[in-house]
């Protein structure tokens, strides 16, 4: 689909859009990438679906590399609260009541 919408969701940089699907093949030894073929091959960086970097203006090809503390993300501590859950619902209470009935 390429929609990149879980791209720009993803808070953290374990999601990314590429081309990397182009290299796809069907047997695993024709999947090894050498490391002369990552040094050899061409460096195209991009502020593609990093919005953060497109406001402020930053140039991937003309400036420092920037850390991803200097990057912008969404903070992590946002979670931190309460688990996945673990928060009880009225209605999932309710129903573990009525059951029990």
């Amino acid at each position: 689909m390429f929609c990149g919408l879980c791209v720009e969701a993803c808070p953290y940089d374990c999601l990314f859009m590429g081309s990397g699907f182009e290299q796809g093949r069907y047997s695993r030894e024709d999947m090894v990438i050498h490391v002369e073929d990552l040094r050899n091959s061409a460096k195209n960086p991009s502020t593609f679906y990093r919005p953060q970097l497109e406001k402020s203006g930053y140039d991937p090809r003309g400036g420092r590399p920037l850390s991803w503390r200097e990057v912008g993300r969404e903070k992590w501590d946002w979670h931190r609260r309460e688990k996945a859950g673990l928060r009880l619902i009225e209605t999932d209470i309710d129903g573990a009541s009525e059951e029990s009935k």
